[in-house]
Parts: C-alpha cells; structure tokens; sequence
C-alpha cells in the first residue's frame, strides 16, 4: 500500500486465524486499528435469527449485497466450503436458512470414510444413471446439492407466500449453478460487495 495508504480498512471473516493475521497486517501496514464486521463496525444487515451472534458473516454479507441489489426478498445460495441457502425476508432482513457440505467437502468425505471409493472432481455426467463408480459418485453429490437447493427454495417460497429472487455466489458456483435452473443470477462478489456496505 503506497503511502499514505486508504483512509480505512474494513474486514471480515469466518476464520479466525486468517482474521487474526489480516488484522496484524493491516495494522502494521496502515499504522491504524482495521474496522472488522461484527466488532466495531455493525453488521450491514438486520439479522431475525435466534442466535445473532452465532451467524457467519459470509453469510450476513453475501445477504446484505443481494438485498441491496434486488431491494426485495431472495435467497443467495452460496457454493464455498460449505453450501448455504439463505432466505432476506419481505423486510429485508437476514431471517435464516441452510447449511450443507460443500460440494468439495462431500466428495472428499465419500473418498475418506469409504474404502473403494475413488475421489472425484465435481461433475455433471451425461448419465443421469451413473455406468461408472465415478459417475454414481458425482451424480449423488452434485445432482444431490441441486436438488437439496431446489427443495429448500420451494420451502422457503413456500414460507413467505411468494417466490424469491434467488442469487448464487462462491468459488463452486461454476460447476453447480449452470445445472440449478431456478437460479435468477450468479454474482462471484457478494462477500466483498457487503464488506463495502459496511
């Protein structure tokens, strides 16, 4: 960062030893204590959750930046790590959702837990009917994910009497979303485009 550097820094994370770092760094670099989400900055959405606390701020940010694109309830799926389904309701606020295994995450677990089986790249095959191991595998886990999505959005539609916007975000999107056809958008930045409403 050339000197005199930003006039702020605005953090977030769900790993608290990469935040730990960036803090370090961002404080050596800038000479200045970095705004973090949740701590000394306020979340840049309302949350009608239980536990408020407890709610990743990936999640509360890839929320606030679809609602603040759409101005209307939606779901924003996201395909990181773990796969979230989460609904903004009519009142634009963060009001819960879904967590599953990623998709990386369930082809890995399937390899390690089970002794014959092979670990696979996420997939679509031709074969809705999986001919080889390798296919049945990838059919289960990303034909599984799409179908787990569609059924949680219906829910939800169902929950608040109308059918919501629903965007895709996260680093899997690119093998998932093309076969989750209820999905309106896919956008890569949700996470740092609700850091920057902050």
């Amino acid at each position: 960062l050339p000197p005199p550097g930003p006039a702020a820094s605005v953090t977030a994370s769900v790993v608290p030893s990469w935040l730990a770092e960036v803090r370090q760094r961002l404080e050596a670099a800038l000479d200045r204590d970095p705004l973090v989400l949740g701590e000394n900055v306020a979340r840049p959405i309302e949350l009608a959750v239980d536990q408020p606390a407890a709610v990743g701020m990936d999640r509360i940010c890839n929320a606030a930046a679809a609602h603040d694109r759409l101005q209307r309830s939606c779901v924003v799926v996201s395909f990181g790590t773990a796969i979230t389904v989460d609904l903004v309701n009519d009142e634009g606020m963060f009001a819960g959702g879904a967590i599953l295994p990623g998709v990386r995450m369930q082809l890995a677990a399937l390899h390690d837990r089970a002794a014959q089986l092979p670990l696979v790249e996420p997939a679509f095959p031709q074969n809705v009917v999986g001919r080889t191991t390798a296919e049945a595998i990838q059919n289960g886990v990303c034909r599984g994910i799409a179908g787990s999505v569609r059924w949680l959005v219906e829910t939800y539609a169902t929950e608040i009497h109308h059918w919501p916007q629903v965007v895709a975000t996260g680093g899997d999107a690119v093998h998932i979303a093309p076969h989750c056809d209820l999905l309106d958008n896919v956008v890569a930045d949700h996470g740092l485009r609700g850091i920057g409403q902050a």
